[in-house]
């Protein structure tokens, strides 16, 4: 017989029956199952559909240790709000024992000895060939999506800033390609810069949250030292002097409020009461920058007092 897919209002109806938990088990990671197969001639209806961990799943089908008779009591039990209440942890899948390799790295005989490791949070994955997802702990980076998003969020900044800056440089070369190579040179950089040998730059995500300020920093760091990161942080007050026609760009900008020029008789003035110069080529970059500092206060008053004046 033809399956046909469980619609996803019957689906959602069903989770929320068993609060997104195996009605066995009670454990996460669920799947929807048919009571009675569809090979046999059952269908999607309400009390023929159960929740299912991949453990019991694997118990209903493959083992057969859960018969349907036992499916029926179970589901009946979650239709009266009769199960037991659901549990934090995963089960684990007992398959035949052979070599494998937890998700520590370390080598164990079967999947039961990692039980015997206190590793929590354990994802069983039946499709296919049998293997362990650990989700991250809630101490790892990975445990505080906040954190994953200011790391992301950096590693986005930087790669746009620098895919801006090599579009501009190379305007006939494939946006895709450029964008690809910004990435892996931005995730290989990291990689050697904290050590990363033979495994994904992803790990990160399971490390020891103190070790997020250290990430960041390191972006931030590579952030600042890119052109428009340093516009940026010019802007804020933060050290960084831009270049004289930078500099001349913002006083312009500045002087309209007043409706000046920098060649105007007022600016002047205000150039040899400031720094006892005649014209702005005697200026010194610095003395450039403490000039828009004090036009940017100028233009603050103007916007709070309209009667104020240059």
């Amino acid at each position: 017989m033809k399956r046909k897919a469980i619609p996803k209002q019957l689906k959602d109806r069903l989770l929320v029956l068993s609060k997104h938990t195996c009605m066995i088990c009670r454990s996460p990671y669920t799947v929807s199952h048919h009571i009675e197969p569809i090979s046999e001639g059952g269908g999607n209806e309400w009390m023929n559909l159960i929740v299912l961990c991949p453990t019991c799943h694997h118990r209903v089908h493959i083992t057969k240790e859960i018969k349907e008779s036992q499916l029926r009591i179970y589901r009946q039990k979650a239709e009266e709000g009769k199960l037991d209440p659901p549990t934090n942890k995963a089960k684990i899948i007992p398959f035949p024992k052979r070599p494998l390799i937890n998700a520590c790295g370390q080598k164990a005989e079967d999947i039961t000895n990692i039980a015997a490791q206190h590793i929590e949070n354990i994802k069983i994955i039946t499709k296919g060939k049998p293997s362990i997802k650990t989700a991250p702990s809630i101490d790892s980076i990975g445990g505080d999506p906040f954190l994953i998003m200011a790391i992301e969020d950096r590693v986005k900044r930087l790669a746009d800033y620098r895919i801006k800056r090599i579009s501009k440089e190379n305007p006939h070369k494939d946006p895709k390609e450029i964008s690809n190579s910004v990435y892996a040179v931005i995730w290989k950089n990291f990689k050697k810069r904290f050590s990363i040998k033979n495994q994904s730059y992803t790990i990160y995500k399971k490390w020891h949250i103190n070790s997020a300020q250290e990430i960041i920093g390191y972006f931030d760091g590579l952030i600042d030292e890119t052109i428009q990161g340093k516009v940026e942080r010019a802007a804020k007050g933060h050290g960084y002097i831009h270049s004289r026609r930078h500099l001349f760009k913002q006083e312009s900008q500045l002087l309209k409020y007043f409706g000046l020029t920098p060649d105007s008789p007022e600016v002047y003035e205000r150039l040899h009461m400031l720094f006892r110069v005649a014209s702005h080529k005697e200026l010194t970059d610095h003395q450039h920058w403490q000039l828009i500092k004090y036009l940017e206060s100028k233009v603050d008053k103007l916007k709070t007092n309209p009667d104020a004046t240059f």
